[in-house]
Parts: C-alpha cells; structure tokens; sequence
C-alpha cells in the first residue's frame, strides 16, 4: 500500500476552521458563501478542480476530487455524504439513468455536428455536471445548516420558557411565603394586643 497525499479545498467556515488542524494542505478556502450561494462559483470551484485533474504537473495534478457535505433529510435529521466527483465513473451515470437510456435507444436519433470537437463539448459537459453536483451539495449544506439552526433556536426557546417558568413558579412561593409571614406578624400582633 502506498502513502496518499490529500489536498482539500473547503467551502464554509465551519470547513476551514476544520482543517486548519488537518496534516494535509488546503489548496483553496472560500468564506461566506451561504449568504450568496451561486452557480458560478461553483464553476469556479469545479473549473479549478478539472485543471488540477488534467495538469500536466505531477506536484499539481490530483487523481481523484470528492465532495464532503450535509444531506438534508430533515429538519432534525442531516446525513453526511461522500461522493466522488473525479474521475467521472460513467457506470454509475448509466445505472441511474437506465430506464431513460432504454426509453431513448429505441428512437430514430438525429445527426448533430459537434463544435469545435467532441472532446471539447465533453470537458464542458463533465465540468456543468461537477458544478452542478457541487452547487446542490453547497445548497443541501446550507439547507442542513438552517435546520441545525432552526432545530437549537426552538430547543434554547423551550429551555427559556421552561426556566422562566420555574424561575416565576420560584417567585410565586417566596413571594406567597413572605405574604405569609407578613399576615402572621399582624395577627400575631394584634393577638399581642388583645390578649
């Protein structure tokens, strides 16, 4: 077996802040992009990822890219997902989509003419593939992060209203026990008096 390196781009500060501890370097960090998530950059990201995959360059070049992420399943439910997005296996594209292709072959097709060449239409189309794969996973973590978000606002909501009512019931009975002792104080006294 031999020694892997690894290299992680992190998207998000909860990322970077994890890796910062990681051995393994950190090829590329973007901050704040929940607050405008975007297809473009995902391109960015998937264009970069697709040249370090085809570079020329052996201290460059990666031989598999995956994206780390939170599914959101539900609100109180988010399911950590690795999927690999580098090399492209086109076996697995096939099996999602069999019924589809089926449904297709049996259609007379029509002949296109493929500009500049088909090589280059399909780097295009395996770049849009990555960028849209890491723009859902980008919008499935944000999803995931607002539940997370929602799910602690509501639990530290009835925490509150549980304290301030224990906190008020506490209140009540000192209050109730000194509204007690005053009237004893009275009626003793006026005991005192009469007596």
């Amino acid at each position: 077996m031999t020694d892997v390196e690894h290299s992680y781009m992190a998207i998000g500060k909860r990322a970077i802040a994890g890796l910062r501890k990681s051995p393994h370097p950190t090829v590329k960090s973007y901050f704040d992009v929940f607050g405008e998530l975007s297809y473009v950059l995902a391109g960015e990201i998937c264009d970069q990822l697709v040249g370090l995959y085809q570079s020329s360059d052996p201290a460059q070049r990666i031989d598999e890219a995956y994206i780390v992420y939170n599914e959101f399943a539900s609100v109180i439910q988010q399911n950590p997902i690795v999927k690999k997005l580098l090399p492209v296996d086109y076996k697995t594209l096939v099996e999602e989509r069999r019924e589809e292709l089926k449904a297709e072959c049996d259609k007379p097709r029509p002949i296109y003419e493929i500009e500049p060449n088909v090589e280059a239409v399909m780097d295009r189309l395996v770049s849009r593939r990555l960028a849209t794969e890491v723009y859902r996973a980008t919008l499935e973590s944000y999803a995931a992060e607002l539940a997370a978000r929602m799910t602690a606002m509501d639990n530290a909501t009835n925490n509150a209203e549980d304290m301030i009512g224990s906190l008020t019931l506490t209140y009540n009975r000192a209050r109730q026990a000194g509204i007690t002792g005053d009237l004893l104080d009275i009626v003793g006294g006026a005991n005192a008096l009469n007596g």
